[in-house]
């Protein structure tokens, strides 16, 4: 990993990422239901945390996804389809895999990680709500308008959005999450606008701390940062005993229309 701090010890080890990146320094938080062992790192720094909807890895998605790549590459008369991939060329396997990607729905990846029982146990949420983490220090902070360029400057209705990037959604729950977003008119007054707060806030929860919405998680552990990042550029330690040693940091503040990523 690039993003890795070298120590000449594991206790010292930090590692760091943003956004993509960040999503897997995420993965390695919560690895083992964040318990592995021996330990691999001391502290993790993420900016603009990638946590896109993580399916166990036999779920009806993933595996349709799977199956369209078998069947893009003739792969699935195969006695073992898996094998067979391996075995293809890898421009056979880059056309199956661009197909696949660009029908998706805008703004999403398709292959992304899964919850495989192993090393990934349960969903990150899960694990966090636990308050049982790897590593003695984590410091997350994000933009306020992660969403924008990932959502369709064209989208009309707010609901019919929830509706196709949460397929698993009653059509209760589809209505009640897009009601909180259409109440906010004021400062989303278009569908798209609040198409993009709600990409923003759903791929990288729980790590978007703004002023519309304040979300506090508390991991229990004395050494565990979470910046609370708002658009007046404020900095704010949540749930931290009141002994603890902390400093405040923004990595990266953003207006709309004007993101930049590091």
């Amino acid at each position: 990993m690039s993003g890795l701090f070298h120590a000449p010890h594991v206790f010292q080890a930090n590692i760091r990422y943003d956004w993509i990146g960040a999503g897997s320094v995420l993965q390695h938080v919560v690895a083992h239901s964040g318990r592995t062992n021996p330990p691999l790192f001391r502290a993790a720094i993420t900016s603009s945390t990638f946590l896109p909807p993580q399916y166990a890895a036999d779920d009806p998605i993933p595996t349709l996804l799977y199956n369209d790549i078998v069947e893009s590459t003739n792969c699935s008369d195969a006695e073992d389809t898996f094998a067979c991939l391996v075995a293809i060329d890898s421009d056979t396997l880059n056309q199956a895999n661009n197909a696949s990607a660009f029908s998706a729905f805008y703004g999403t990846y398709v292959f992304v990680p899964v919850v495989d029982g192993t090393f990934i146990t349960e969903r990150p949420t899960v694990t966090l709500g636990r308050q049982v983490i790897n590593g003695d220090v984590l410091l997350s902070v994000t933009n306020t308008f992660e969403g924008d360029g990932f959502a369709l400057p064209t989208e009309t209705n707010t609901t019919d959005y929830v509706r196709q990037m949460f397929p698993y959604f009653s059509a209760k729950q589809t209505d009640q999450a897009a009601s909180y977003y259409i109440a906010l008119n004021t400062t989303l007054p278009e569908p798209a606008d609040q198409a993009a707060a709600i990409m923003g806030e759903c791929s990288d929860i729980p790590f978007i701390l703004n002023k519309r919405r304040h979300l506090t998680i508390n991991l229990g552990r004395e050494n565990l940062l979470f910046l609370q990042v708002t658009t007046e550029t404020t900095c704010n330690i949540i749930s931290l005993p009141s002994k603890a040693p902390v400093h405040c940091l923004i990595m990266q503040i953003s207006s709309k229309h004007s993101l930049s990523r590091s």
